[in-house]
């Protein structure tokens, strides 16, 4: 059975990677196209006014009800961050909508070939995005199936250690051997990288923060597997950009994520493998033809 208490955010953000959410959508709409977002909503107004709804106020004979106000309120919530929305300021967008709504329609605005196109277009638009979020919410894993994923994410994890590493460059051998020598004497690993290195890390001391070995030359792994805690190398480790010399500061085991911690990711990823797979056996079964390419028609192909 399906997991019914994924929230509407899981969905927003995986809408997120391939199309506009259903909120962003409207948003961007009307402020990109206030009059076509005018007309969108003007027929959200004229449906809903059905009798047996509270009707909040007419705007000449225009009913503006309780559910349209509350309509309004949960598309905006999300973008005031939490702040509280007075009623009055958005029973007042309203009546300014029925009002422009109304000019418009006097005008035979909505009646222009471009405007019917326009609408037309921002229509399937709307219609795709309810679609993909109906198709997504189908999709949703179950509680089982999460924690199946989430098993096999732990079992190809790697690699189990990382390291936090001084890291300290300079372009001269000559000048790396004399800075280990000073370091065999107890020199302050830190000074020295913030006055002679010239990677970028010096600003930090060269200290690199915690890495793994993916994330590093793979020339240096075998070293970092031989040093030990506070020792540095040995000699210097040459490299295209001049010579190294490490510090081992700290090592740790790999700390694995718990189940809570990666649910929601992968939610999404599993939502976005199926609907990737849904959307290409579509396009499998369809006959995909560019005319201006002088191709027959054929399945699945571009």
């Amino acid at each position: 059975m399906k997991n019914k208490n994924m929230n509407g955010a899981l969905i927003t953000s995986i809408l997120g990677h391939m199309f506009l959410s259903f909120k962003v959508f409207v948003s961007l709409l009307f402020r990109r196209c206030l009059l076509i977002g005018v007309l969108s909503l003007s027929s959200v107004l004229t449906a809903h006014s059905a009798a047996g709804e509270q009707i909040l106020v007419r705007v000449n004979d225009d009913p503006i009800t309780q559910r349209d106000l509350s309509m309004l309120h949960q598309t905006l919530n999300p973008q005031t961050q939490g702040q509280q929305l007075n009623q009055e300021m958005l029973l007042d967008q309203l009546i300014h909508l029925s009002l422009i709504r109304q000019e418009l329609k006097r005008r035979k605005f909505h009646l222009e070939p471009l405007v019917v196109e326009a609408v037309e277009l921002q229509r399937e638009s709307l219609l795709s995005a309810l679609f993909i979020q109906k198709l997504m919410q189908e999709m949703m894993p179950s509680e089982s199936e999460l924690r199946e994923a989430f098993q096999e994410q732990q079992l190809m994890r790697m690699p189990a250690k990382e390291y936090r590493l001084g890291y300290l460059l300079v372009e001269k051998k000559d000048l790396a051997d004399e800075l280990i020598g000073r370091l065999d004497k107890n020199a302050d690993f830190q000074r020295m990288a913030s006055e002679f290195s010239i990677d970028p890390s010096k600003t930090y001391g060269g200290d690199l923060g915690w890495v793994n070995a993916f994330q590093i030359d793979a020339g240096l792994v075998g070293e970092l597997e031989e040093l030990s805690v506070d020792e540095h190398s040995s000699t210097p480790i040459q490299s295209e950009r001049g010579w190294q010399i490490l510090k081992m500061l700290a090592k740790r085991r790999t700390p694995k994520p718990k189940f809570a911690q990666v649910r929601q990711e992968l939610a999404e990823r599993l939502v976005a493998q199926r609907l990737e797979h849904y959307l290409s056996e579509l396009k499998g079964n369809a006959t995909i033809h560019f005319p201006e390419r002088g191709q027959p028609g054929f399945a699945g192909k571009e």
